[in-house]
């Protein structure tokens, strides 16, 4: 079922709902920069055989949810309250939140802030801060000054439908026409501003006040975030388990679902999530 939520400053947020608010589980994807909720459909077509109610949304300025006009919408706090208003609305009490790259993140900051929230934690290919070569394209980006300040005139111009993900289930960390697809589905101006927001994120200070359980999944070929830097995040939460992905990058939520879906369904057993 196709919902949406007016957020607290007035942005149209997009979701889906599959099976019963009296399922024996909770599980609420939350994609990556750049994508939609659509990147996680297969897989959560095949997990609601299972008895779970499982949320899926587009974060704001993504999919069918509403780009904010002012810059200042785009910091990470609004993105967070925008999840727990929708867990608020749909009743959603200790749910697993399953995050791929920004979602993972998000999900991070979810579980430190509202622990009544969340019951268990699973990062896709993410990390606890931004990537270190985006923090420095940012940092050192000539006018950035001026673009940002010219930004607040551009009009927020994006195709307005969904992504054709199976075109890019084989595609590499950087591919080309993949990223270019997903900054035109945000808009550019979109884009630019959530890419100023992520080089400023660091969650260190933040890690010790997550003690849910939590899932790490990475593809050992994951050039984004790369693998040594997950074995820095598990060292720093207090109940965490990982689980590596052969010859897997960044995009495991589109080339290596089965696999995926395998994990996730041996831990829900194990009770580990």
């Amino acid at each position: 079922m196709q919902k949406y939520l007016l957020s607290s400053d007035g942005v149209k947020i997009n979701y889906e709902v599959y099976g019963s608010s009296k399922a024996k589980k909770n599980l609420v994807f939350i994609h990556g920069f750049g994508g939609c909720l659509k990147a996680f459909t297969p897989l959560i077509l095949s997990l609601q055989k299972s008895n779970y109610q499982i949320i899926n949304i587009d974060l704001r300025s993504h999919g069918q949810s509403e780009r904010p006009k002012n810059g200042a919408q785009y910091k990470i706090d609004y993105f967070i309250n925008d999840l727990v208003e929708i867990l608020k609305k749909e009743k959603v009490e200790q749910a697993t939140i399953i995050g791929h790259c920004f979602g993972g993140i998000l999900a991070l900051i979810l579980g430190a802030h509202h622990p009544q929230l969340v019951k268990s934690i699973i990062l896709i290919n993410s990390s606890y801060k931004a990537p270190n070569f985006s923090k420095l394209v940012y940092n050192y980006f000539p006018l950035k000054g001026i673009i940002f300040f010219l930004l607040r005139f551009f009009p927020n111009l994006y195709i307005k439908r969904y992504p054709a993900y199976e075109k890019y289930e084989r595609s590499g960390d950087f591919n080309v026409m993949r990223i270019g697809s997903d900054v035109l589905h945000t808009s550019p101006k979109s884009y630019l501003y959530i890419v100023r927001e992520i080089a400023k994120l660091d969650l260190a200070s933040e890690l010790p006040k997550i003690k849910q359980n939590v899932l790490l999944i990475h593809g050992d070929k994951d050039h984004v975030f790369n693998l040594k830097g997950t074995f820095e995040l598990k060292s720093k939460l207090q109940n965490a388990k990982l689980e590596i992905i052969k010859d897997a990058n960044h995009l495991i939520v589109l080339g290596q679902r089965q696999k995926l879906l395998q994990i996730l369904e041996e831990n829900i057993r194990q009770k580990f999530i």
